[in-house]
């Protein structure tokens, strides 16, 4: 009874954190990305030449590119080759597998082993209980490999920035395939915890927490460390 009534009064944070993080959703995606000079918006300047001057999606043009490629690219390459299907399986159990280890590691467990095929995988680690929710869930919340990349964009001159904008499209496309291809109510990751609201409503949290610190990672003021600080900030800020 204390281990339901635990999960419910978390339910309840996530919850809240949730609503404020679509709530600073909205103001990433309407003051900062869609209109953000809106003092001075006019729909008669909206001819192609001004668009990506009037809004600021033109930031993430080459992010879409590269997220629709690996998109488009992995579904058309499965389709047409068992060997290039299995290769794609691999690595999206690898990385499954390897969120798993990583995470446990960044909260102080030990990996006792580590083991993967085409189509499973399994991760041993030992330690205490505190962290075994965040080890469990972290294939379906840590986008590793996309943080890697904004990580790298900081590093390199602005007018090369595209490249890693490409690049960072591609590892979330790889990440949301993984992600769609694996979050399953049947996963033991999942279904592990006496409620299924708990691991929902985390999930859930995260994906939102991800995108806005995506977002405003391509900001020309912002990188991925400052962006982490902002939206934190910004949670409890009107």
């Amino acid at each position: 009874m204390k281990n339901k009534l635990r999960i419910y009064l978390w339910c309840v944070v996530m919850a809240v954190l949730l609503a404020l993080l679509l709530r600073e959703t909205w103001v990433i995606v309407v003051e900062h990305i869609i209109l953000p000079d809106w003092q001075h918006f006019s729909w008669d300047r909206l001819s192609w030449p001004n668009l990506f001057k009037q809004f600021n999606i033109g930031l993430y043009w080459w992010f879409a590119i590269g997220f629709f490629a690996y998109l488009l690219t992995r579904k058309f390459l499965v389709r047409h080759s068992r060997t290039l299907r299995s290769t794609f399986n691999f690595m999206e159990t690898l990385s499954h597998e390897f969120s798993h280890t990583l995470v446990g590691i960044l909260t102080g467990r030990r990996v006792q082993s580590f083991h993967v095929e085409e189509n499973t995988g399994q991760v041993v680690t030992s330690g205490s209980d505190w962290n075994r929710p965040f080890v469990s869930l972290a294939p379906y919340t840590l986008p590793f490999l996309t943080y890697i990349a904004l990580a790298l964009r900081t590093l390199i001159a602005w007018h090369n920035t595209w490249l890693f904008d490409i690049l960072i499209g591609l590892t979330l496309g790889f990440h949301l395939v993984c992600f769609a291809r694996e979050t399953r109510l049947y996963q033991t990751d999942i279904n592990r915890f006496p409620s299924l609201w708990f691991p929902l409503m985390y999930i859930a949290l995260w994906a939102v927490f991800n995108i806005n610190v995506i977002a405003v990672s391509f900001w020309s003021s912002k990188n991925v460390s400052t962006a982490l600080w902002w939206v934190l900030q910004h949670l409890f800020i009107w």
